[in-house]
């Protein structure tokens, strides 16, 4: 692989940009922000209810954009590469339950699913309740946009007593998916 570092670039006519036959000129990373906007109270897959937040600051996406199938829950990713995914969530906490949230992985649209990773709640029996905050995170290699897919779940006993809260006015449970750069073979 080459390297090519540059400390100034002079003004020239058109827009065309050569590269050499067998190599690739990447574009600045991809990066996308969503966020839940109801209450889960409830073991769910997480669906519907995601949007792209809209305050008077907040940028809009890097790139070409995640997609999110409402009947499925599994996003897609708009191109292949090494997409870095990391899931945020507040909730409050007054029983017992070890309720958990997973980012479920497919390489086959859905046919086979495995855990990428889990964030447990692990609060024991508080009944005067406690807010938590968390996140889990992982790195995934996507070479198939078509069949490789995450979606994000609750399960374990969340509930109106356990639950995990969303806003459609700040960012309180959401998702950011940022492509780190090309896929890895083998």
């Amino acid at each position: 692989m080459s390297l090519l570092k540059v400390d100034t670039v002079q003004g020239r006519s058109g827009t065309d940009i050569s590269v050499a036959s067998g190599h690739t000129l990447e574009a600045p990373q991809d990066f996308d922000l969503w966020r839940y906007t109801s209450n889960v109270t409830s073991d769910q897959v997480f669906k519907t209810d995601w949007e792209r937040p809209d305050g008077i600051l907040d940028g809009k996406y890097i790139g070409s954009g995640m997609s999110v199938d409402s009947s499925t829950g599994y996003w897609t990713f708009p191109k292949t590469g090494l997409w870095q995914v990391t899931f945020y969530f507040n909730c409050d906490v007054r029983s017992n339950s070890y309720a958990y949230l997973s980012i479920i992985v497919t390489n086959d649209n859905g046919s086979t699913e495995e855990d990428a990773t889990q964030a447990y709640e692990n609060e024991r029996d508080n009944s005067g309740g406690r807010g938590l905050n968390g996140a889990m995170t992982c790195l995934l290699n996507i070479t198939d946009t078509s069949n490789h897919k995450f979606k994000v779940a609750s399960s374990n006993g969340w509930d109106s007593t356990n639950h995990i809260f969303g806003s459609s006015v700040k960012n309180l449970t959401y998702i950011v998916c940022e492509r780190k750069g090309v896929g890895q073979s083998g």
